[in-house]
């Protein structure tokens, strides 16, 4: 996965980077293909050292869907954002947002065949808001998602619909310094 990021971010002509990632992890990490985790910062490191020059100034976005292993326990959530370094941010930290989804539960609710509510919405979103920045697609999609799922967890708890419970954690690290708007190409 690390490979993938370096290449990915020595584009030329390229206005952003943009990545997507669904996998088992938590709020600091996901797991790749080889079963070895990658956390945030070494994903924002492998942008920062393979391609200081073509996207200096430019949006670094990642999209995570990171889902919980079935061995969850509630106890596990320590905070609700992401700490990617201790030290004060430098240059090379500017111009990143990471969006990440988890819930406790295994596949963070998804469907086999359509994806996780987190990953619809969020295609939704990108397709039907050209006009709206990064940051406002980003508050509808929370809004959304959680609307959706506690629908879902209404028509799932027949004996007791007024209780429900949504366990979906949408957790933003940003450092862009300018608003992000994404357009339709043109054929």
């Amino acid at each position: 996965m690390i490979q993938i990021i370096k290449n990915c971010g020595n584009k030329q002509d390229v206005d952003c980077f943009v990545c997507c990632i669904l996998s088992p992890g938590d709020d600091k990490k996901v797991k790749g293909k080889d079963n070895e985790f990658l956390t945030f910062n070494e994903m924002r490191s492998a942008i920062c050292e393979n391609s200081p020059n073509l996207l200096k100034e430019k949006p670094k976005i990642f999209f995570i869907q990171a889902c919980h292993r079935l061995n969850y326990t509630q106890s596990s959530i320590e905070s609700d954002f992401i700490v990617l370094s201790d030290k004060p941010l430098v240059t090379e930290d500017a111009d990143f947002y990471f969006s990440v989804a988890t819930s406790p539960v295994n596949r963070a609710g998804s469907d086999l065949k359509k994806g996780s509510p987190y990953i619809q919405t969020l295609c939704d979103l990108l397709i039907d808001n050209e006009a709206m920045s990064l940051v406002h697609i980003l508050t509808k999609l929370n809004y959304r998602v959680r609307r959706r799922l506690v629908a879902d967890s209404r028509s799932k708890s027949k004996e007791n619909p007024n209780e429900v419970v949504v366990n979906f954690v949408n957790t933003v690290y940003n450092t862009l310094n300018k608003d992000v708007f994404f357009f339709k190409m043109e054929n």
